[in-house]
C-alpha cells in the first residue's frame, strides 16, 4: 500500500509539473486570431495582426478596419488572413455580392478588392461584410474619395465663391447643422476640405494622415524636402508624405515605434490630445485651464503617454466627456468633431 502511495504522489508531482510548463507557455505565447489589414504601400495596418500586442508610441495600435480609396490615385487594396484562419466564403457590400476573379482575387492568404470596383461606388463611408466559415464576419470601411483630397487645399472658382458668401459648397453641412460654423471655419482656414467636391463626409473617423495634414496647412506647410521619411508605412511621393514627415520632425506624431506610422489608421481620443498639446508647445502655447481636474471614470483604459495630456485637453474645453466621466480613450473622433475642435484650440484657447 504504502508502494502504490508513493508511485500516486510521484505521478500528481509530475503531472502538476506538466500543468505549470503549459501555463508557462501560454503565457510566452498568447493565441491570436484575427485579420491584418493592410493595403499595398503597407498604408494601415499593415503585417499588425488586431488584438496582437502594439508596439509603444502615441498609443496602441487601433483594432482599426479602415481604409482609405482616392479615385485620383486608384490603387488595389489588399487584406491578408493570418495562418490558420477559417476560410473567406464571400466579400458582400450592401446588397451585392463581390465576384471573385473580378471584383477581387484570392492568393494563398492574401486578398485583393480591385481598384476598378472601388472606383465604381459613390464617395464616402463604404462598409464590406467578409463572411467566414467560422460565422464570424469581420466588416472594415472603405472611405472613399472622389475629387480634391482633404488636404488638398486647391479650390474651384464656385467653391471659393461659396464659403466667401457664407455657404459651404457641401450638401451633408447644412446651415441647420450643429458642426456649420466650424466647417465653415476650418475650409475657410485651408485647414480641411471635402472627401468630393460637394461631401464633407462629418460623420468620417479622421485619420491619422488627415490630422497631420491639418496641422501641417496651419503651419504654412513648411518645406519639408530636407527631412527624411522615418516610417515604412507612408511612402515618398504621396500628398501625406510631407506633413508626416514634418511632424515626425518636430516631436508632433512620433508613430508606434518600429517604423509604424498608421497613416490611414483613424485616430483616437487620446491620441488626438497628445498631438494637440504638443503642437501647442511648439507654438509656446499655454491652454487655458476653464474647468477642475477631472476625474475619469474609465482611467485605467487611458495610455500613460496620454493621461496629462487629455487632462490638459479637458480643463481646455476641448475634449469633453462621452457620458457620465466617461472620456473614452481609445474611441475615435469623426471629421465633424475635429472642426470643432480645431476651431476651439485655434480660437477660443
Amino acid at each position: 500500500m504504502k508502494k502504490l502511495t508513493n508511485s500516486l504522489n510521484k505521478i500528481f508531482k509530475s503531472l502538476l509539473s506538466l500543468l505549470l510548463i503549459l501555463c508557462m507557455l501560454g503565457s510566452i505565447f498568447p493565441a491570436t486570431s484575427a485579420f491584418a489589414f493592410g493595403d499595398e504601400n503597407g498604408n494601415g495596418e499593415g503585417d499588425h495582426m488586431l488584438n496582437s500586442p502594439a508596439p509603444e508610441g502615441e498609443g496602441a495600435i487601433p483594432a482599426s478596419e479602415e481604409f482609405l480609396f482616392d479615385k485620383n490615385n486608384a490603387e488595389d487594396i489588399t487584406l491578408e488572413l493570418p495562418p490558420g484562419s477559417s476560410s473567406l466564403l464571400n466579400i458582400i457590400h450592401g446588397n451585392y455580392t463581390l465576384v471573385e476573379g473580378m471584383d477581387y482575387t484570392m492568393i494563398n492568404n492574401t486578398i485583393t478588392i480591385k481598384a476598378w470596383f472601388l472606383a465604381t461606388l459613390p464617395a464616402g463611408v463604404q462598409p464590406f461584410i467578409f463572411e467566414m466559415s467560422d460565422g464570424v464576419n469581420p466588416v472594415i470601411s472603405v472611405t472613399i474619395i472622389d475629387g480634391p483630397l482633404p488636404w488638398d487645399q486647391t479650390m474651384d472658382q464656385s467653391q471659393e465663391q461659396g464659403w466667401k458668401q457664407n455657404n459651404l459648397p457641401f450638401s451633408d453641412i447644412p446651415e441647420t447643422s450643429l458642426f456649420y460654423s466650424d466647417v465653415e471655419y476650418v475650409f475657410s482656414h485651408g485647414l480641411m476640405n471635402g472627401l468630393s467636391y460637394d461631401s464633407f463626409s462629418p460623420n468620417t473617423p479622421l485619420t491619422r494622415a488627415m490630422i497631420a495634414n491639418i496641422l501641417y496647412n496651419h503651419a504654412g506647410q513648411p518645406d519639408a524636402s530636407g527631412w527624411k521619411n522615418q516610417f515604412v508605412d507612408v511612402s515618398d511621393g504621396k500628398y501625406y508624405t510631407d506633413a508626416i514627415t514634418w511632424a515626425m520632425e518636430n516631436g508632433i506624431m512620433i508613430g508606434y515605434g518600429g517604423g509604424f506610422f498608421g497613416t490611414n489608421d483613424p485616430l483616437t481620443r487620446e491620441q488626438l490630445a497628445t498631438i494637440l498639446v504638443r503642437y501647442a508647445d511648439t507654438l509656446w502655447m499655454t491652454l487655458p485651464e476653464w474647468r477642475e481636474s477631472p476625474v475619469f471614470s474609465d482611467a485605467a483604459n487611458i495610455s500613460d503617454y496620454a493621461q496629462k495630456a487629455l487632462i490638459i485637453c479637458y480643463r481646455a474645453g476641448l475634449i469633453d466627456y462621452k457620458s457620465g466621466s466617461i472620456i473614452d480613450p481609445k474611441g475615435t473622433v469623426t471629421r465633424a468633431e475635429t472642426a470643432s475642435i480645431i476651431y476651439k484650440f485655434l480660437e477660443t484657447t
